[in-house]
């Protein structure tokens, strides 16, 4: 009796020990197919990637998830977002070639999110008519409330007209097609919120002030596809940390980057040969600058304000197609400069 006893309690002991050890379940190769429920796992699963359940439309949202590549048993789901329409009530106006449509005005739409269709009554839209979204009341000269966050343009549209997005002050983000050749003048400015912009390998223009008081725009990157940077076009852009400029780029525009108190350092490219009037005056933060030998034109007051500036030349000399008083500020000039 008393060594029955003992076999009893040395078994509760050998369970009680089991049980306190974690177990892991190998997978076993039986999928179970009916995603009712996520399974929480003994083992450790090999996660698939997402699983199209139910595909989204523009009415209903659809469903996906992710499971065991060995057991089938379902880890995650998540919902997909219905599709975006395109905005209902926009402006239409037929083009000069009667063959394509342009964006006219907001019209009666009232979407915070535009999406602009790409094509209108069996025509393509190619164009962002001047002033589409533009809120600005120039007769009182005073900027208007704005509800637009974000513009989605079509791969159709060509041109972006002077004035389309004018203080947009909301408009935090805007996907540019890609297709788009030009930017116009003042396409952005005032568009305060928009803190980043990817401009396309089509774009072969930015115009004057294109981007003027984007003051939230952290960073911009100029594809080799653009040859000139117009006068005004980043004035302003006070948040701006970094430009990258392309190899294309041949001539820099007057008052360009005037006031990007936040600009540590831009790199200006051997194609560039004319930097204008005024180019970098108050870049407070601006601390160094490489001037290639390949730039003759160089305006007055270009780095006035630039108080931490070291400007570091690769000619030998001041050209004689610089101003008099390119350096006004008496920067600290490294003449001769070369990049090892």
């Amino acid at each position: 009796m008393k060594k029955s006893r003992i076999l009893i309690l040395v078994a509760i002991a050998v369970v009680l020990v089991v049980a306190s050890i974690p177990v892991f379940v190998s997978c076993n190769n039986e999928k179970d197919n009916s995603k009712a429920t996520i399974v929480d796992p003994l083992h450790e699963h090999i996660e698939s990637d997402w699983i199209v359940d139910k595909n989204a439309t523009s009415n209903t949202e659809g469903k996906k998830h992710k499971e065991c590549n060995e057991c089938g048993a379902v880890l995650k789901e998540e919902i997909i977002p219905m599709l975006k329409s395109t905005s209902e009530g926009l402006e239409f106006a037929l083009n000069e070639d009667g063959e394509s449509y342009y964006v006219k005005g907001i019209g009666t739409c009232t979407d915070t999110e535009i999406i602009i269709p790409s094509e209108h009554k069996g025509k393509p839209v190619t164009a962002i008519g001047e002033g589409a979204f533009a809120f600005f009341d120039h007769e009182n000269e005073k900027v208007l409330d704005s509800n637009i966050i974000y513009v989605d343009m079509p791969d159709t549209i060509i041109d972006i007209r002077m004035g389309s997005f004018a203080h947009c002050s909301k408009m935090k983000n805007v996907t540019i097609g890609n297709s788009v050749e030009i930017i116009g003048e003042g396409a952005f400015i005032g568009c305060s919120s928009l803190t980043s912009i990817e401009i396309p390998d089509s774009v072969t223009s930015i115009g004057d002030y294109a981007f003027r008081g984007c003051s939230s725009l952290t960073s911009i990157e100029i594809p080799d596809s653009v040859t000139s940077i117009g006068g005004w076009t980043f004035y302003g852009c006070t948040s701006l940390t970094s430009i990258e400029i392309s190899d294309s780029v041949t001539s820099i525009g007057e008052w360009a980057f005037y006031g990007c108190t936040s600009l540590t350092s831009i790199e200006i490219p051997d194609s560039v040969t004319s930097i204008g009037e005024m180019a970098f005056r108050n870049c407070a933060s601006l601390t160094s600058i490489v001037i290639p030998d390949s730039v003759t034109s160089f305006g007055w007051y270009a780095t006035y304000g630039c108080d931490s500036l070291t400007i570091y030349c690769e000619a030998g000399s001041k050209p004689r197609g610089w101003h008099y008083y390119w350096n006004d500020a008496n920067c600290p000039v490294v003449w001769g400069y070369k990049d090892e």
